[in-house]
């Protein structure tokens, strides 16, 4: 056929041939593969067609037009060609593979929608220019033929090789990144869209080296902030009953890009915010799963977990872990723990959380007072022999800890409502007003300022730390807790002394579960002795200094 001729239409007389050889469904008839057809498809792909730039003349544009006709054949035969099971594709598949991948990669590397080589506008005009009867298919319809044939060869698994074809080809995550992006915001081809970030996340779960998640965060903002936007959209959607089908690759592959680049982290906390509601989806499936879908569920839930895990760096203080707890952090937890039964995941995802988050944060008043509310509401309480559960008992000892120390500091807080302008040393019970340092109290105004010359050389508040990071305790009240429970803590060791001159930190945040004491510095100025309390959680913390007077312990 000369050069200035019609395009094959190869496409459309593959499905005849198909559907002349299938009653009510295709399959490759007898002796396909030694037909013309077969032939003219591959001879379409030819590497030496691909023009070096963009189609300038009705020659390059024909072959550009077969070439994508072409994709559009190879993934009919590819479909016609399945053997029904995805570990053992059929014979046909692996010919069609073997004959044609090398072109197919080349071809879709040129059509490549970021490079412009052949965009939607160029294409269109050609098309009516030369009066071919492609126009039909939609606008960019050549893009959606290099999405299917891709979408294809992922499910065909490579010879003596145990993941796909194309995930065996360097760069085909990359292009299947880009060819999603695209169908997502430009096509709005949701079908496409949603098999692409299938096949992306399927490509991630056997890539222990993180390729995927590297080539995706090398793209910048492009690339997980895109993610974050796509799934904030999908969480946003108003339907009865979500489709966690849909927003789990989304969640998996950012919680892989969380873990193999922690410089992405802050561009995806945001998302904090919306685990629970992500992991309330589980309670639309639960209820009616068969083993398979449980299965999924159980790595949905785990992958929002390790999400979470991941992005700890960005809880700004007390507010946000409260606002965890309240959402349901917790709950989802304790149903994951109780449903599901993988002991290996049970424990890591579940000592990621309470490590990271939940334990350390204990010691602020505030959240073991929102931990103990939903422990009781919903009796979240774990069998204590079992062995795979034990940072979720160890968090509630440390919690049964807590709250007996928090009613010590409630009896110990009575025993200072009185006067401390020691002229007056009047008593009474809700009467008195606390100085801001929260050690003294006083009935009046006059009282406090005769005091003052006595009691501004112990009167310090705290000192936040300015090389800390910015995690916020939203109560002044949490904060008199912890400088009174660093205090009761240095009193019981035996290199503390109020006649010591020596400064401390109280670390409540360390890998280990009880508070961790520190000798800073010694000092000859006993106005320089000082405890550090280092509250938060282990990934988000702030320093808390306190003066340690020695006329405080008098």
């Amino acid at each position: 056929m000369s050069s200035l001729g019609p395009p094959k239409y190869l496409c459309s007389r593959v499905i005849r041939e198909l559907r002349r050889h299938g009653l009510d469904r295709y399959r490759i008839p007898p002796n396909f593969f030694s037909s013309r057809l077969y032939r003219d498809v591959l001879d379409s792909l030819d590497v030496c067609n691909i023009p070096k730039a963009s189609a300038l003349n009705r020659q390059q544009w024909r072959n550009v037009v077969n070439a994508a006709d072409s994709m559009r054949a190879i993934a009919y035969l590819m479909k016609a060609g399945e053997s029904g099971s995805k570990a053992a594709p059929s014979e046909a598949c692996n010919r069609i593979v073997s004959d044609s991948l090398s072109s197919l990669w080349a071809w879709s590397q040129y059509l490549h929608p970021f490079l412009r080589n052949c965009d939607e506008d160029a294409l269109e005009a050609a098309t009516k220019l030369y009066q071919w009867q492609f126009l039909d298919l939609g606008r960019g319809w050549h893009y959606a033929a290099v999405s299917d044939v891709l979408l294809a060869l992922s499910r065909c698994t490579a010879p003596d090789m145990e993941i796909s074809a194309l995930q065996a080809t360097p760069g085909s995550a990359s292009l299947i990144y880009d060819l999603w992006w695209y169908m997502a915001h430009e096509t709005g081809d949701a079908m496409r869209d949603a098999a692409l970030m299938s096949t992306l996340a399927l490509f991630a779960f056997d890539d222990p080296d993180r390729h995927v998640a590297r080539a995706i965060v090398l793209k910048g903002a492009f690339g997980v902030e895109s993610l974050v936007r796509r799934l904030c959209t999908l969480l946003d959607v108003k339907v009865e009953r979500p489709n966690f089908r849909a927003i789990f690759p989304f969640v998996y592959l950012l919680a892989q890009c969380a873990e193999c680049d922690e410089g992405v982290r802050p561009c995806m906390y945001p998302l904090i915010r919306r685990v629970c509601p992500m992991l309330r989806i589980v309670d639309y499936s639960a209820g009616d799963a068969d083993e398979a879908e449980d299965n999924y569920l159980m790595l949905y839930s785990g992958n929002c977990l390790y999400l979470l895990s991941h992005l700890s760096g960005g809880l700004r203080g007390t507010r946000d872990i409260i606002r965890l707890v309240r959402q349901g952090l917790l709950q989802a937890m304790f149903r994951y723990l109780n449903h599901f039964s993988d002991p290996v995941r049970e424990l890591s995802v579940n000592a990621d959380i309470m490590e990271r988050i939940i334990s350390p944060a204990i010691f602020v008043p505030s959240v073991a007072t929102a931990v103990n509310g939903v422990f009781q509401r919903y009796g979240l309480f774990l069998d204590p022999r079992k062995r795979d559960f034990d940072p979720w008992n160890e968090m509630r000892v440390s919690l049964h800890k807590m709250l007996e120390f928090k009613e010590t500091y409630k009896a110990e807080k009575k025993t200072m409502q009185f006067c401390h302008n020691r002229p007056c040393d009047s008593v009474g019970h809700g009467k008195f007003k606390r100085c801001s340092c929260g050690w003294a109290f006083y009935c009046s105004k006059p009282c406090q300022a005769s005091d003052w010359p006595h009691h501004r050389t112990v009167c310090q508040t705290k000192v936040q730390d300015p090389n800390a990071s910015s995690f916020r305790i939203g109560r002044p009240s949490d904060i008199r807790f912890l400088q009174f429970y660093a205090y009761r803590l240095l009193a019981t060791r035996d290199d503390f002394s109020s006649e010591g001159a020596r400064s401390f930190e109280v670390n409540l945040t360390s890998e280990y579960t009880e508070p961790v004491i520190t000798v800073l510095s010694d000092s000859n100025a006993a106005e320089e002795r000082t405890v550090s309390v280092i509250v938060g959680t282990r990934t988000a913390k702030t320093s808390l200094v306190f003066p340690l007077p020695a006329a405080r312990f008098q």
